[in-house]
C-alpha cells in the first residue's frame, strides 16, 4: 500500500514537472500566478472585512447619535415640564386654597389659578395636553385641556392612594383601552402636595400630548429595521406597535432598568430567534431610558454593496495580474532567449562541445545559458591554471638563468685560489679544496632535481664554506650543528648557500678580525627551522625595516633586496606557498640571523607530491 501511495506520488510529480514547470517561463506562470492570485483574495478579503467593521460601526455610531440627540430633545422639553409643573405647584394661590374651606372659595380664586394654568399652557401647547389640580380631597378642583375629564379623575385616584416624598415630582404612562395593551396612549407628570408632613392633600397633573410621542417615536431607524422606545421604572413605554420578533425580551428589560451604565448598546436575540441590539442612552429628567432597537441584519444589508464591489474587483485584479504576468514573463525571456541563440551559436561552432545528456533534447533557456555559463568558466579556469603554470616556469627559467649566470664567476675565483696553492706547493690543500669544489658542483646540480635531501643542503654548504674559507684564511670561522635524523627531510636545493654567501660579503667580510658564521638546523611542530647568523657588522633598524618591505612586496625582487635573500624566499613560496616563511633579524654591530621554515616532509614524501 506504502509502495504504491509512493509511486503514485512520483508519478504526480513527474507529471506537474512535465506539463508545469519545464521551462522558466512554464515556472514562472505556474508559481507566480497562483502566488499574486492568493495574495490577492487575501488582500481582497482583508479589505472586506476591515470595510465591513467600518461600515458597521458607522451605522451603528449613527444610531447612538441619533439615540443622543433624541434623548437631548426629550430631556429639553421635560425639564420644561419640571420647571412649570414646580412653579405651579409652589403657587401661593394653590398653597392659600389648601387652607380655605370649599364654601370660602371665590371665582377670584379659581380665575387667578385659571390665568397661571392658562399661561403654562401656552408656552408648552406642543406638548402639555391637559392641566387637572385637586385640592383638599375634591373641595377645589380645577381642569383645563383637550382629555376626557372622566379618564382624568379616574387615573387621579390611582395615583392618590400613592405616598411618597411631597417634593417628588412622579412619571406615570397610561393605556388606552381601546388601543394595543402593549402601546402607551400618554404619560402623566404629577406631583403630590400637602402641608408640611401631613398626608397628602391634593395633586397636580399634566398629561402629556400623545403627538408629541407619535412625532418622536413613530420614526423608522435603518429603513424600518428598528424603532424607538422608552423604558422606566414599571417596564416599556412604546408608542407604537413592533413586530413580536423585534421586542425586548424581559431580561433585557430587567437589564436596562438594573443598570448603573447612563449609555451602551447589547446584543440579544428576541423571542423569536432574530438577532438584535438595542442603543440606549438615559434621560436625565426621569431616568428612564431611551432605547433604539434594530435587526443586526440590518446593518449587515450595507455590507452587501461592499462585498459585491469587492468580488468585481478581485476578478478584474485576477485577470490583470495573469496577463501582467504573461507579459512580464515575455519580457523578461526575450533578453534570454537571445543570450541562449548566441551560447547555441558558440556552441555550434564547437567552442563549447554540447553534453551527452542535452544531445538529444532541447534544454531550457536558463538551463542552456547555464551550462554555457560553466562551460565559459571551465575555460576561463583551464587559462588561469595556464597562465599560472607559465609564470611558474618563467621564474623558474630565470632563476636558474641567474644562477648560471652566478656559478662561472664562483668557479673562475676558486680556480685561481687552486692555482694559488699549487704555485705555493700546498698540493694537498689544493687537492682538498678540489674535492670541495667538484662536491659544491656535483650537489648543486644534483641530477637536475629541485628537491634534494637534507643532508645533501648541508653538505653543499659545508663545501662552500670550506672553499671560501681557503680564499680568505683567518677572515671568519664556521660552525654547523645539524642534527643527523633531518637528513632523511627534503629541501628546495640551494636554500642554505645563497644565505651562507650573504653572511660572508655582507657580514663578516666587512667586520675588522674573524668573523663567525653558524647554521643550525632543528625540527619543531612538523616544520623545519634553519638559522644562518653571522657576528658580522649587521643592519641599522630602517635598512632592516626596508629589507621586510622589500620582501612583502608582491613576492617581487626589488632594489632593497640582494639576489640571494630574494631567491631563497621566492622558492620557497613558490614550492610550499604560504607554509614557508623567511625571517630576518639584525642589530647594528652584532650581526644578522637569517631563520628559514618549511615543512617538514620526508624525500618520498615530496617525490611522490
Amino acid at each position: 500500500m506504502l509502495r504504491g501511495l509512493q509511486s503514485l506520488y512520483r508519478r504526480l510529480v513527474a507529471g506537474f514537472m512535465r506539463h508545469f514547470l519545464y521551462s522558466f517561463r512554464s515556472t514562472m506562470l505556474s508559481l507566480y500566478i497562483p502566488v499574486i492570485i492568493a495574495f490577492i483574495l487575501l488582500t481582497g478579503m482583508i479589505s472586506y472585512v476591515l470595510a465591513a467593521r467600518q461600515v458597521e460601526e458607522s451605522a451603528r455610531h449613527e444610531v447612538e447619535n441619533l439615540v443622543y440627540q433624541t434623548r437631548l430633545y426629550i430631556d429639553n422639553r421635560f425639564q420644561s415640564i419640571l420647571e412649570q409643573m414646580t412653579a405651579l405647584a409652589d403657587d401661593p394661590v394653590l398653597l392659600h386654597l389648601m387652607g380655605v374651606k370649599q364654601e370660602q372659595i371665590t371665582p377670584s380664586d379659581y380665575l387667578q389659578v385659571q390665568s397661571h394654568v392658562d399661561t403654562v399652557r401656552l408656552y408648552n401647547s406642543s406638548i402639555i395636553d391637559t392641566v387637572y389640580i385637586n385640592l383638599n380631597h375634591g373641595g377645589f378642583t380645577f381642569f383645563r385641556g383637550d382629555g376626557d375629564y372622566q379618564d382624568v379623575t379616574r387615573i387621579y385616584r390611582n395615583y392618590r392612594r400613592q405616598q411618597g416624598d411631597l417634593a417628588e415630582i412622579h412619571w406615570q404612562a397610561f393605556l388606552d383601552d381601546g388601543s394595543s395593551p402593549s402601546v402607551s396612549a400618554g404619560v402623566d407628570v404629577y406631583r403630590l402636595i400637602g402641608k408640611g408632613n401631613a398626608e397628602t392633600d391634593g395633586i397636580v397633573l399634566f398629561r402629556l400630548r400623545q403627538e408629541f410621542f407619535d412625532r418622536i417615536f413613530s420614526r423608522s431607524i435603518l429603513n424600518g429595521r428598528g424603532y424607538l422606545t422608552l423604558t422606566g421604572p414599571d417596564g416599556e413605554v412604546r408608542f407604537q406597535s413592533v413586530p413580536k420578533d423585534m421586542e425586548l425580551t424581559p431580561e433585557i428589560l430587567r437589564y436596562l432598568q438594573d443598570s448603573t451604565e447612563e449609555s451602551g448598546h447589547v446584543e440579544f436575540t428576541s423571542a423569536g430567534g432574530v438577532r438584535l441590539i438595542a442603543v440606549y442612552d438615559t434621560l436625565e429628567t426621569n431616568h428612564w431610558k431611551l432605547v433604539a432597537v434594530f435587526r443586526q441584519d440590518a446593518l449587515l444589508e450595507k455590507i452587501v454593496y461592499i462585498k459585491y464591489t469587492t468580488v468585481v474587483v478581485i476578478i478584474i485584479l485576477m485577470v490583470l495580474a495573469v496577463f501582467l504576468t504573461n507579459w512580464l514573463a515575455h519580457y523578461i525571456m526575450r533578453p534570454i532567449s537571445q543570450l541562449v541563440s548566441r551560447m547555441e551559436a558558440m556552441r555550434g561552432s564547437s567552442i563549447t562541445p554540447a553534453r551527452p545528456d542535452q544531445a538529444d533534447k532541447r534544454p531550457d533557456a536558463l538551463e542552456a545559458l547555464g551550462h554555457g555559463v560553466d562551460d565559459l568558466m571551465g575555460h576561463v579556469r583551464a587559462l588561469m591554471s595556464q597562465v599560472k603554470k607559465d609564470q611558474e616556469l618563467q621564474r623558474e627559467l630565470e632563476l636558474s638563468v641567474v644562477q648560471m649566470q652566478v656559478h662561472p664567476h664562483f668557479l673562475y675565483n676558486t680556480l685561481f685560489a687552486i692555482k694559488g696553492l699549487c704555485d705555493m706547493g700546498l698540493n694537498e690543500d689544493a687537492s682538498r679544496m678540489i674535492m670541495a669544489l667538484a662536491n659544491f658542483f656535483r650537489i648543486g646540480l644534483s641530477h637536475g632535481q629541485e628537491i634534494i635531501p637534507v643532508s645533501q643542503e648541508i653538505d653543499h654548504a659545508r663545501n662552500y664554506l670550506y672553499i671560501q674559507e681557503m680564499r680568505y684564511g683567518d677572515v671568519f670561522r664556521y660552525s654547523i650543528d645539524v642534527p643527523p635524523e633531518l637528513g632523511q627531510y627534503s629541501i628546495i636545493k640551494l636554500t642554505l648557500q645563497p644565505l651562507v654567501e650573504n653572511a660572508i660579503y655582507h657580514g663578516v667580510k666587512e667586520k675588522r678580525g674573524q668573523g663567525k658564521i653558524a647554521i643550525r638546523g632543528w625540527i619543531e611542530d612538523g616544520m623545519l627551522h634553519f638559522t644562518v647568523e653571522d657576528d658580522g657588522m649587521g643592519m641599522t633598524a630602517e635598512r632592516l625595516a626596508e629589507l621586510r618591505r622589500g620582501l612583502a612586496e608582491t613576492r617581487r625582487r626589488t632594489s632593497h633586496v640582494g639576489f640571494g635573500v630574494f631567491s631563497v624566499f621566492e622558492r620557497l613560496r613558490l614550492h610550499y606557498g604560504e607554509a614557508a616563511g623567511l625571517e630576518i633579524t639584525s642589530e647594528p654591530g652584532m650581526g644578522t640571523c637569517i631563520h628559514v621554515v618549511l615543512p617538514a616532509h620526508k624525500l618520498e614524501e615530496s617525490e611522490h607530491a
